[in-house]
This record gives structure tokens, sequence and C-alpha cells, in this order.
């Protein structure tokens, strides 16, 4: 079902949890301080490619790294450009789509960009709640702790956050995971 939406992220996602699934990999568990460290990485990479998607630094980002953030998320840097130039001013959840919505040109869209979402809509408390709860629910499983990821890094560049039948099967994948890692714990 993968290969045949051929969603990037997830194409890679299934191919690292195909080997993932080995029972080499089973027996391998993720100690706390690592969650707490990934914690951090995705917040300080939310917070970056936040700064590559604002409109001021995109001569910047051209000149000096031949980087162009438009190409990279599908022109999808131009939503966050219209609503940092429009003084956009957050009134909570769902206020990014609230916002794109009233205009005419993005009407229907949404930002899609997950995490950028909740960064711009409830600040970096909110990406920080978000991103160590998520984590938390890996525990010690090493398959959840890379679905997890999987999933930061499909947040980051797309959505799906609020896809309740995929979250919902991730959910199931990793209390499956975390039950079958305790089981080979004990």
């Amino acid at each position: 079902m993968v290969f045949l939406i051929f969603k990037r992220v997830y194409i890679l996602g299934v191919l690292i949890l195909l080997i993932a699934s080995t029972n080499f990999f089973r027996k391998v568990k993720i100690k706390k301080w690592i969650l707490y460290i990934s914690s951090l990485m995705w917040i300080l990479l939310i917070e970056l490619y936040m700064f590559l998607l604002n409109p001021l630094n995109y001569n910047w980002e051209i000149d000096r790294f031949h980087f162009d953030i438009v190409d990279f998320s599908m022109s999808r840097a131009y939503r966050v450009w219209y609503l940092i130039q429009n003084n956009y001013l957050s009134s909570g959840l769902t206020s990014t789509t609230k916002f794109l919505q009233n205009n005419f040109f993005f009407n229907g869209t949404t930002l899609e960009l997950d995490l950028i979402k909740i960064l711009m809509e409830l600040g970096i408390l909110g990406i920080i709640i978000v991103v160590i709860c998520y984590y938390r629910l890996a525990r010690e499983s090493f398959y959840a702790y890379l679905l997890m990821s999987i999933l930061f890094l499909q947040f980051l560049m797309a959505s799906g956050i609020d896809g309740y039948l995929e979250m919902s099967i991730v959910f199931i994948s990793m209390a499956v995971a975390n039950y079958n890692n305790s089981i080979l714990g004990e």
C-alpha cells in the first residue's frame, strides 16, 4: 500500500522498519537518555526548518548554500511566507488553516507542515510537549523509536498527524512493539 501511494518518507520508513523487525534488532533497547537527546535534536531541527522557511532568509539560503526551500518543501513554503508576511497571529489550534482559508488563493488548503503548524500555532512550548510526549510512547523499543522518528520526519515535511486511521495503526504498532519488547526482557 505504501509503495502504491508513493510517499517518499513512508517508503523509506517501511524499508527501515522491515530491517528493524528482524530478530537481531528486536532485542535492542533504547535508553531514556537517547530519547531525550533525540527529542532535543528534533526540536532544534524544527526550529532550523522554520528559520529556513522564513521569507527573509530565502536569498541568503540561495546565495550561501544554493538551497531552494521552495523546491525542497514542494511549494509549501509559500503558505508559510503568506502567514508571516500578512502578520499572522496565533489564536490556537487550526488558526493557520482558518487564516489561509480566508485568502482566495489558498482557499481550501492547509499549511500541511504539521510540526511547523504546531510551532506557529502553539509556539516552542507546544513543540516541546508534542515531541517529548510522542517519544515517551516509544519507551524502550527500538522499533517504536524508529517508527516515531520516521513519523516526525513525515510531520516535518508534510502532514499526517491528524490522520485518524494512520495514527491508530501507528499507536497499535508501537503498543505491540513495546509489549513484545517487555516479553523479550523477561
